[in-house]
């Protein structure tokens, strides 16, 4: 049995937009563009450098749900399983220093596994940014390695730009988490609302289309493979029911055999036909090294026993596996599909898949 998604927590209604020329407060415009962006619950601790957004979250009166956790890193955790489990972008609330540095493990572990999240932190203010401050730390130097793009804002013009464009960029893509760290000056100063009307971020360009011609390739080595094997991974699970439902399709047009990681469980019926439940087992490794052909969809490999991480997964099974003929349906680093036209990030891939296959393979039955 296949597993269904959690259903979306209550809404609750986003208020109509502020007008663009009334002021204020930094803290109160972080919470509207929480609003528009869809974002009504939020993880949070609070602390000294985040009080400001926690005293205007107050006057908000129930209009932005805050869950208070015990420990920063829970903050980020439960995030994650909002955005796993909702399809939307899971939003935390940190204070600076050691509640910055609390949420590296969440954003690390949100990161490899492609879950959408924001992570607002709370920052000591700016004129006192690298002067060793009570509770100051680099947050932004940090979570650098383990986090899709992360922001110092540095002035509260700028702060709804930042803001949308950190949702954008968390579930647009390859989705992955983003922090805005925002100084305690900027929450306080009194500024105006206005809407970004695009992001064009200079170096950040997702790919949106599958590639047609590696689709070709892979289809063909489909047609010509004696011992075939569907490898799934959890980007499956994360582009939701219709891209698993493709899956099945694809799997049940080729009859081929199919297997899946640990995060990819629940993509395919676990008790299907042709199912091979291997878990990460030695005997899943010897079932890819003994095929003739693997297909590896949407999935990071791992080797547990070098501990070499090779993102393409056709360049793993080269790597460890050199007999085996290899082609891989997405490049982890590039993106195939954008969260702004689509709420799930691959689906677009396996869409595109679809048709050739029917082609192909409508032949051969």
């Amino acid at each position: 049995m296949s597993i269904a998604r959690a259903p979306i927590l209550e809404q609750v209604k986003a208020p109509a937009p502020r007008p663009e020329t009334e002021p204020m407060r930094g803290a109160r415009i972080l919470l509207e563009c929480l609003l528009l962006e869809g974002a009504d619950t939020i993880f949070g601790y609070p602390g000294g450098a985040i009080l400001h957004v926690y005293d205007e979250l107050a006057k908000m009166k129930g209009r932005i749900r805050h869950v208070l956790v015990r420990h920063e890193q829970g903050a980020v955790h439960a995030a994650e399983g909002f955005a796993r489990s909702t399809g939307k972008v899971g939003v935390a609330m940190v204070t600076s220093g050691p509640g910055a540095t609390n949420t590296v493990t969440g954003l690390a572990n949100a990161y490899m596994d492609s879950t959408p999240i924001v992570v607002i932190t709370g920052q000591v203010p700016t004129h006192l940014i690298g002067n060793d401050a009570f509770q100051e730390c680099d947050t932004v130097g940090i979570t650098r390695p383990c986090t899709k793009h992360n922001y110092l804002v540095k002035s509260v013009a700028e702060l709804p730009r930042v803001l949308h464009e950190a949702f954008h960029i968390a579930k647009s893509g390859r989705p992955g988490p983003v922090v805005v760290d925002i100084p305690k000056d900027i929450q306080f100063a009194k500024g105006t609302y206005s809407r970004p009307k695009d992001f064009q971020h200079k170096g950040y360009h997702p790919k949106v289309k599958g590639d047609l011609d590696r689709i070709k390739a892979a289809i063909e080595l489909m047609r010509h493979a004696k011992r075939p094997l569907f490898y799934t991974g959890g980007g499956v699970v994360n582009s939701g029911p219709e891209a698993s439902h493709l899956l099945r399709e694809l799997v049940k047009l080729t009859g081929f055999p199919i297997t899946s990681t640990l995060m990819g469980l629940g993509a395919y019926v676990q008790l299907g036909e042709g199912r091979l439940l291997l878990g990460c087992t030695p005997e899943r490794y010897e079932v890819i090294q003994n095929g003739g052909t693997v297909f590896a969809c949407f999935e990071m490999f791992f080797h547990p026993l070098t501990q070499h991480r090779i993102y393409r997964s056709v360049d793993v099974i080269r790597h460890f596996l050199p007999n085996l003929d290899a082609t891989d349906f997405y490049d982890s680093h590039v993106t195939t599909a954008s969260l702004s036209s689509n709420p799930h990030p691959r689906y677009a891939m396996l869409r595109r898949f679809r048709a050739p296959a029917h082609r192909a393979f409508s032949t051969l039955l």
